[in-house]
């Protein structure tokens, strides 16, 4: 059984490839597959790296259950309105030749 399934959906979805998770956790890549398979855990320092390259709690990394959106609380409809905010932003800022945010949008598809 997977302890860390909100780690396993960053890396499954975010740009961030496992060489880079492995080397901000300081580990080997067959120990992060250990780990994601269940028969190996995190040392405490390890979670707190990774949580720090994705910028999101430890607790998140650490949550033995899947943290998911639920559109029916106000804090969670917030945080996607500013998401697609800040999509229409970089879309708006693409448009007026801002190569980086052409990049985030390409990153984002």
């Amino acid at each position: 059984m997977n302890k860390y399934p909100n780690l396993q959906e960053l890396i499954k979805y975010h740009p961030y490839s496992e060489a880079t998770v492995c080397g901000h956790a300081g580990i080997e890549p067959e120990l992060l597959h250990a780990i994601l398979e269940g028969s190996e855990a995190f040392a405490p320092a390890e979670v707190i790296a990774i949580a720090r390259l994705y910028e999101c709690p430890v607790d998140v990394i650490s949550c033995p259950c899947l943290i998911m959106l639920d559109m029916t609380r106000i804090r969670h409809k917030k945080m996607v309105r500013d998401v697609v905010s800040i999509y229409k932003q970089l879309g708006r800022m693409a448009e007026g030749g801002n190569n980086e945010a052409e990049g985030y949008l390409k990153w984002a598809a």
